[in-house]
């Protein structure tokens, strides 16, 4: 593997922001440094669409497809219920008082 190369693509997807064949690249480079096999993001969808096509053909309905899903962070965090509204936000203690009692 190419860590220069790795790195240099890690780095350039926070920044820049990567091609389809650039993050097809990085996916190979991740699968192969977690010795995991590889399967690309159209290969993915294609099995996806095919799995969802065979269920419909059954008469099934599709648990799930890849047009239900939330494309980007923003859309997933607003497809998730919002807190409860009788419940005020930010009830669990502050990081600075567990370390003060881990203290004593």
């Amino acid at each position: 593997m190419d860590k220069a190369r790795f790195e240099e693509l890690k780095k350039k997807r926070f920044e820049d922001g990567l091609s389809d064949e650039e993050a097809d690249e990085l996916g190979r480079l991740f699968a192969e440094e977690e010795g995991e096999q590889y399967q690309s993001t159209e290969a993915f969808r294609e099995e996806q669409e095919a799995e969802v096509a065979a269920e419909l053909e059954k008469g099934q309905p599709a648990e799930s497809s890849v047009e239900d899903e939330p494309e980007t962070a923003k859309e997933e965090a607003e497809a998730r219920p919002g807190p409860k509204e009788d419940e005020p936000a930010g009830t669990r203690e502050p990081l600075w008082a567990r370390e003060e009692a881990e203290e004593k």
